[in-house]
């Protein structure tokens, strides 16, 4: 069996040779040897005329002469053959004969110069070839194609492919080429050997072209092999890195358009001052960032929060709407999550998450998403996100709205601020109206106590004045109004001393706050006829000034 095996494949690596031989002979050569045939075939029916002629000839010349013996006779034909012939021989086929070899050894040396030439033509493409049977049966391989296996071309030689190579898929095509001739061409197609399993997956470019013989039957087929596996692992990483590039790209766009919207958000922001409308923009610049079905904003107020502001498809639950509602923040252990951590808080499913607390009207809620308001580091309340689909908010929302409330604390801090100093600048107003009405209560005070006091007083004293002048002849009467006028000027004294004392005691100056305040007690109780005390406590040393002057005001206006 082996033996025949091997005159299997000499015979048909013979009739392989002698084929490409034929095939490779040049068309010059074929036509100068069909020529020469022509002429051998011309000459030898000349040389057989001839000799018929002269043979007549000779049966003519015996014929006239006397009777000879028959040996004479067929010495003498025999004589005229080998004249006749051995020149004709020589002449018309052993030259002939020595021209014809001698273009059969140079058409032998073109075929072999041909030969070894699509040798090496054959050998040095870098494809790789393999010419085979229509039953696929290996009848010559390149050496490209045999170093690609690790085999020498010789070992492919009356093997078949497919036993080879296994592959259904691929028999399928070649069995479909054979059958209508058709060339057939792949590009980067998988393949995996079987057999050798730890070269993986490479990649063919490779076409498959039928030989059809004389009346067009096919009789081979010439496979051309590519290997294109780092060509298809380079289009795969640039793919990849194609790919990579997109996503960087789709990323940064959505960045800059996310960049763009903050700007948008932090002008639109900075336009009003009002708190309400500051929280209505807040939660309408999120909306157009992050979709939800419901959003608000809440205060932290100690150690409970409330509803500042909300926004949503849905409706608000009644008992939330009261902005007065407090809710403790120790019962929602995620939003006392975001208060200790300062970090937003990401709840796929609230089903599934053990610290959710869910408020009367809110048990549509499946996803949550809350961010922090931090001002100088320090958590003021949060902004809160809902939606009733499981898996809704992502973390890139949820870096989204760290970036907003972000914006959003510094626009509330904006808002404080500005009431804060309006309710500032309202009680500065007031307090300089109360000056000055405390200003006009004190000038009309001195006004008055001048006109009714210290004005009759004087006006009594300028009529005693004149009584004197009319009277001054009597000296008792004298004495009198003088005693009179001695009453009613200690009396202006006193009035004044006591409107001084009002204005500014000089204690207050000299001997500070808690004598001043004493003396102050003790003269109200003895002038109204009550019982007052006054008791001072911790103070120790003078204070200042405006301080002494403020308290002492207080108690004097109390």
């Amino acid at each position: 069996m082996e033996a025949r095996g091997k005159n299997d494949e000499t015979t048909s690596q013979s009739g392989a040779d002698l084929s490409s031989r034929r095939k490779s002979i040049p068309a010059v050569r074929l036509q100068e040897l069909s020529r020469e045939r022509l002429s051998y075939i011309h000459l030898l029916y000349f040389l057989i005329l001839s000799i018929f002629l002269a043979e007549v000839a000779a049966m003519i010349v015996a014929y006239f002469l006397p009777p000879l013996p028959y040996v004479y006779v067929t010495l003498i034909d025999a004589g005229i053959m080998t004249v006749l012939i051995f020149p004709m021989l020589y002449f018309l086929s052993f030259q002939p004969l020595v021209r014809q070899l001698r273009v059969r050894q140079r058409i032998q040396e073109a075929l072999e110069e041909k030969e070894e030439l699509q040798e090496r033509f054959f050998n040095s493409i870098g494809l790789l070839i393999a010419y085979m049977d229509r039953d696929f049966n290996f009848i010559r391989v390149n050496d490209a194609y045999a170093r690609s296996d690790g085999q020498t071309p010789h070992y492919f030689a009356g093997k078949n492919h497919f036993q080879l190579y296994p592959h259904p898929e691929n028999e399928h095509i070649f069995r479909h080429v054979v059958e209508t001739g058709e060339h057939f061409s792949a590009y980067a197609k998988p393949f995996s050997y079987s057999k050798n399993p730890g070269r993986g997956v490479t990649y063919w470019d490779w076409s498959l072209q039928a030989v059809k013989g004389p009346e067009g039957i096919v009789e081979g087929v010439v496979l051309s092999l590519l290997d294109v596996t780092q060509r298809k692992q380079a289009e795969e990483k640039l793919e990849q890195r194609n790919q990579e590039l997109q996503i960087i790209s789709i990323a940064e766009r959505s960045q800059r358009q996310f960049s763009d919207a903050l700007i948008e958000a932090a002008l639109i922001l900075n336009r009003s001052l009002k708190l309400n409308e500051v929280l209505s923009l807040i939660l309408e610049q999120i909306r157009g960032a992050i979709p939800f079905r419901l959003a608000d904003i809440a205060f932290l107020e100690g150690d409970s929060f409330y509803d500042a502001s909300h926004l949503g498809d849905l409706e608000w639950p009644v008992r939330v709407e009261n902005s007065g509602d407090r809710f403790q923040l120790e019962s929602f252990p995620l939003l006392h999550r975001i208060c200790e951590s300062g970090k937003p808080v990401l709840i796929p499913d609230t089903r599934q998450e053990p610290g959710w607390t869910s408020l009367d009207g809110f048990a549509w809620v499946r996803s949550f998403l809350a961010a922090p308001l931090l001002v100088d580091g320090k958590v003021i309340g949060f902004v809160n996100l809902f939606s009733d689909e499981p898996g809704f908010f992502t973390q890139q929302m949820s870096d989204k709205l760290v970036a907003f409330a972000a914006h959003a604390a510094v626009a509330i801090q904006n808002a404080w601020l500005f009431e804060q100093v309006q309710a500032s600048t309202e009680r500065l107003q007031s307090l300089s109206r109360r000056l000055v009405d405390v200003q006009e209560n004190e000038r009309l005070y001195i006004s008055r106590e001048l006109h009714d006091e210290a004005g009759q007083v004087l006006t009594s004293l300028l009529v005693d004045l004149r009584l004197l002048e009319k009277h001054a002849s009597q000296s008792k009467a004298i004495l009198k109004i003088v005693a009179e006028m001695e009453r009613s000027l200690n009396a202006v004294i006193e009035n004044l001393h006591r409107m001084a004392m009002a204005l500014r005691p000089a204690s207050l100056d000299h001997v500070g706050l808690v004598a001043a305040l004493r003396q102050h007690v003790e003269g109200v109780g003895e002038k109204h006829g009550i019982q007052a005390r006054f008791r001072s406590s911790g103070l120790t040393e003078r204070l200042p000034a405006n301080v002494e002057t403020i308290l002492y005001r207080t108690v004097q206006e109390a």
